[in-house]
C-alpha cells in the first residue's frame, strides 16, 4: 500500500445530513478514490446515497454497489436506471 493513502471507516446513516457532514470534515475538501455503497437496499435509500456521495468522487474515480446481482433488490432497479449514463463493469460473485 501507499503510505500516502488514508482509509477512514465511518459507521452511521447515510442518508442522515449529520453523516453527510462528517465524510465531508474527514474529506477537508478532497475527493474519493473510491465510494461503495452498501446500505439500505431500498431504492428510495440507494438512489439517496448515490445523489448525496457521487458528487464527493474524484473524476475518473470508482463508485461501487453491493448487491446488484438481486433483481428485486432497490439496489439492481436502480443500477439498471444508471448503468447506461456512465462508464461502467459489472463484477458479480
Amino acid at each position: 500500500f501507499n503510505k500516502e493513502i488514508e482509509i477512514n471507516c465511518l459507521r452511521g446513516n447515510s442518508n442522515n445530513k449529520n453523516t453527510l457532514k462528517k465524510v465531508k470534515n474527514i474529506l477537508n475538501g478532497e475527493k474519493l478514490h473510491l465510494l461503495f455503497i452498501d446500505g439500505d437496499h431500498s431504492y428510495d435509500c440507494v438512489k439517496k446515497d448515490f445523489e448525496l456521495y457521487s458528487p464527493l468522487v474524484k473524476k475518473g474515480g470508482v463508485i461501487a454497489f453491493h448487491d446488484i446481482a438481486y433483481p428485486t433488490v432497490g439496489v439492481k432497479i436502480f443500477w439498471d436506471e444508471i448503468k447506461h449514463n456512465y462508464k461502467t463493469q459489472e463484477i458479480m460473485h
